[in-house]
Order: structure tokens, then sequence, then C-alpha cells
């Protein structure tokens, strides 16, 4: 997805130029929001720019002013689509009065849709709405308009030509490392099937790949139609998804495999991936191939992409909520129509991780989206009907994987796990999830105890704030009249946040999660 960042003066200034091909005079006046590990593209902001024509239309136009609101982003819709956005529209601020003189206050209004096809190719959709203000005819408007509309390509043709020159100053020699290692890989593959002797058959090759290797993993259910973006460990040209299989259960590290097949471009690519990132869905192009699959290991059931529904009501799930559409934190994909089967893979993938599902099913899209997650995060509501069908539910931490204990407890200021699991902390600490990677035992924060990491108090919600810390969390619920709980999430989408509740009560399983109690309070 390409993406353009203007957070402060200097880049705001430098895109401007890129518009308008000459010097100009602008500043943000604020950023409200900007960007986070889940949207480095976020960014919500006062802008303002002063624009005045070169000859021969500065004998006739005024100089003009720009007071506006810019937000920029990218969503995943849920159909998997992969959207960017810019949004800018006039901001009458009591602040930033017209200036005085000759100089008129402009009103420009545009929006501008991303949408990535395949990678490298990115559709745009602008929408710009300009007042004249002035005596100029429409028809020069109009072309002047579109002339910048048409140069809005130009920042992201700078980024690409500054990509260049790095690339071709710096990316041979990790080129050459890329293709050792990738001659390596495949020398590793191509020594599983010689093992199997001279009278194996393709399909019987094919077979032993689809199967464990002595790392006991294997590749999981293929997400057809689904690529995932980020983490790209290695890329290769191979024939099929069958080879990129090969190239992930034997490449160190690889957690996962997308494999991407363009006939209009030609292209039959293998990306393995340490991680799963944002990804595409590309149900809808018929020039594209797109699979993935996740490495599972052998002792965990791995369900089939199509498994015949029940409609048996499992008890591992907690209440449904109808209508409820979790968008972050997804850890496997499934395409099936049933609740009860989706609650039945998140638990049996409790192992990997798995404390929530989310499905979706629309008929008249022909959708059917079972998204297996290892947290809560954002939420999009959806009204069901007869066509429609979102609905999501925990498992309970009963349900969850439990740690396995060990013989001693890390120190206060010491590593204590990750996502996939803690270890214990010594008296007087917790263990605190900073991210999916690295938790950490810190202090027990002054008044608040009972500290459960990897868990939510859903439900009961009192309010809601920003806080860096989360002994900051604690302070917050003991000033706060009627908390008696509280639940904070470091990755939250929002920045970190704390959540007040009224009651501990709604104890789920979240990966990424604190809850606490206060022990006492202090009321101003």
């Amino acid at each position: 997805m390409l993406g353009i960042e203007t957070p402060d003066s200097t880049s705001f200034r430098t895109r401007t130029e890129l518009f308008t091909k000459q010097p100009v005079d602008c500043a943000v006046l604020t950023e409200l929001l900007g960007p986070t590990e889940g949207d480095p593209f976020q960014f919500l902001g006062v802008t303002w720019m002063l624009y005045e024509h070169n000859w021969p239309l500065k004998a006739m136009v005024k100089p003009r002013d720009f007071v506006t609101l810019i937000a920029t982003g990218t969503m995943t819709r849920a159909c998997g689509d992969r959207i960017g956005y810019e949004v800018v529209q006039p901001a009458r601020l009591s602040q930033c009065p017209p200036l005085p003189g000759a100089i008129v206050r402009g009103k420009v209004m545009y929006a501008a849709i991303f949408k990535q096809q395949e990678p490298g190719v990115v559709d745009i959709f602008v929408h710009t709405y300009v007042e004249t203000q002035g005596v100029l005819m429409d028809k020069l408007v109009v072309t002047v308009t579109w002339k910048a509309t048409i140069g809005f390509w130009d920042a992201p043709q700078l980024a690409e030509m500054k990509k260049l020159q790095w690339c071709i100053a710096n990316c041979r020699a990790e080129r050459q490392k890329e293709q050792q290692r990738a001659s390596a890989s495949a020398l590793n593959a191509s020594d599983m099937f010689q093992v199997q002797g001279a009278s194996d058959t393709q399909s019987d090759r094919r077979e032993h790949a689809d199967g464990a290797t002595s790392t006991g993993l294997t590749c999981g259910a293929q997400l057809k139609n689904i690529y995932y973006h980020g983490f790209n460990l290695q890329t290769s040209t191979v024939r099929n998804a069958t080879a990129c299989c090969d190239l992930c259960t034997a490449y160190d590290g690889c957690v996962l495999y997308t494999y991407f097949q363009s006939s209009s471009t030609g292209q039959s690519l293998c990306y393995l991936k340490s991680g799963a990132g944002e990804k595409t869905n590309y149900a809808d192009s018929s020039s594209v191939t797109a699979v993935s699959a996740f490495m599972v290991s052998t002792t965990t059931p791995t369900p089939t992409s199509t498994p015949t529904p029940t409609t048996s009501t499992p008890s591992t799930c907690d209440e449904q909520l109808t209508g409820v559409f979790y968008n972050d934190y997804t850890l496997y994909e499934f395409s099936i129509d049933s609740a009860d089967q989706c609650c039945e893979y998140c638990s049996q993938l409790a192992v990997e991780g798995c404390v929530l599902y989310t499905l979706y099913v629309s008929k008249s899209e022909n959708v059917n989206r079972c998204l297996l997650k290892s947290a809560a995060g954002t939420t999009t509501n959806y009204t069901t009907s007869d066509d429609l069908t979102v609905v999501s539910a925990f498992l309970p931490a009963s349900a969850t994987v439990t740690p396995t204990p060990t013989s001693a407890c890390a120190a206060e200021g010491e590593y204590c796990g990750n996502a996939q699991g803690t270890m214990c902390c010594e008296s007087d600490s917790y263990c605190q999830p900073w991210n999916t990677y690295y938790y950490q035992c810190i202090g027990l924060p002054e008044g608040c105890g009972n500290l459960e990491t990897d868990i939510d108090y859903y439900g009961n919600d009192l309010s809601s704030a920003l806080t860096l810390y989360p002994w900051q969390c604690c302070s917050l619920c003991q000033a706060t009249e009627g908390c008696n709980a509280y639940t904070f999430v470091n990755l939250d989408p929002a920045g970190p946040t704390c959540y007040l509740k009224t009651s501990s009560a709604g104890r789920v399983a979240n990966v990424g999660a604190l809850s606490g109690v206060p022990l006492l309070h202090s009321r101003v």
C-alpha cells in the first residue's frame, strides 16, 4: 500500500510544493492524532497554506490562504479490502481569522481513496470541491483544479524515486545474500525429497511436502484469495503454492507463506513471512491468484478450509455478541458459515493464542469468513438480516491455555513471556504485556492488586481514557467515583487506553490486556 505521510511543517511543505511547482508558505498548526504501530499513516490535524499564482494569473487572481482539517489513515473493510484514505475540508476556527489585506480565505475540499489491487498496483479515486471566489471563468478554474488533481501522483512518484536511489546504493549486497539464502533453502527442500528414493512420484512428493517436518511443523489450511503484507523473510519465484509451502517448511523462522500469481504481470512469487500483517482479499480479481497458509504443529488439529457445518451448540464459547465485528488481531481465517464451527476452531487453536472469533456471512457478497483472534481491539457494529450474519464470541478464561509453571519466577524488570504464554513474577511484581513479543515483570502499582495478565473485564464500562502507563490507569480508577475495576490495553488502536469498570465481572481472555482492582480509593 502506498501512503503519504505529512505529520510536520517540513514534510507538508515538500508535498505542497510538488503540487504547486513553486515555493509556498504553509504549516501544520496542530496534530490531534498521530501514527501508531497499527496504522503508521494515521494523522489528524489542522494545517495552513498560503498560495499565490505565477504570472500571468497573478495579475488577475488574488493570493489565497487555506485553513484545513486533514485526516489520513488506512482501514480494512469487512470483505478484506485494504483501503487508504485522505480527507481534507475547510476548518473555520476563531483562532485563525482571515488575514488582512488582499489575501482571500479560500475553501477547498477533497477526498482520496486508495485501494490496492495487487503488489505495485493501486487504484486511486479523488473527488474535489473548490469555490472559485473570483471572476475567473469556470472552465479555467476546472482546468487548474484538474491539473492539481493529476499532480496528486507527484508525491508517490518522488517517494518511489527516493526508494530506487536508495536501493541502487544499498541493495546489491542484500540481494546477493538473499539469493544465497534462497539457494540454501531450495537445496534443503530438495534434500527432503531425495530421502524418499528414486521411485517417488510427483504426487508422493507433494504429499510429503504437506506432511510434518522434523521440526514438527506443517502447512495449515490454505486461505484462498488472501495476501498478507509485511514481515517478509524471503521472496522467491516458484511454480505454485505447493512449492511455496515447501520453502516455508524448510526455512527456519517462517510462520506463514503467501503465494501470489498475476496473469497481467507474469509474476509467480512466494513470500516467506515471520508474521501476519494487514491483508488484502483478491476474491474479486480475475487476474490474480493469492494463497496463504500458516505453519501449524502436527499436534494441533488443523481444520480444513471447507468443513461441514455442525448444528450442535458448543459450550466452549461465551454468549454470542450479535452484530459485533472485531477488526484487529486476526490469527487465522477460514471460509465457513457456522458460528458453532467457528467457535470449535477457536477452541482447538487456543494453544496458538485464539481467545475469540468473529463470523461474517453475506449471501449477496458470497462471503463466508471465520476470523480467529488473539485479542479484542476495535469493533464495527452491523445490523444483521436474512442476508447478513455477523456474530462474535469469546472463549471463557478457563478454556484458554494455561502456561506451564516454572520452578523459578522472573525478577522485577526481567522478561516474563509473550502473547503465546507467560511465567510468574516474583512477589510485589506482575507480568506486564507491552507488545505481542515482550512481557516484563514490573512492580505492583500502589493501591491496586489482583492484577491479571491477558485478562479483560469485558463490559461494565464506566469511562475510558488514554494513558501512557498501566500504573496511571490504577491511579485513575482510585480517583474516579464508581470505579471498582479497570482494564489497561497498551496496544489499543487508539493508543494505550485505560478502561474504567464498575465491576470485575465479565472476566474473559484477551491477549495484551491487563486487569486489576483498586485496593483503596483517593477521592478529591
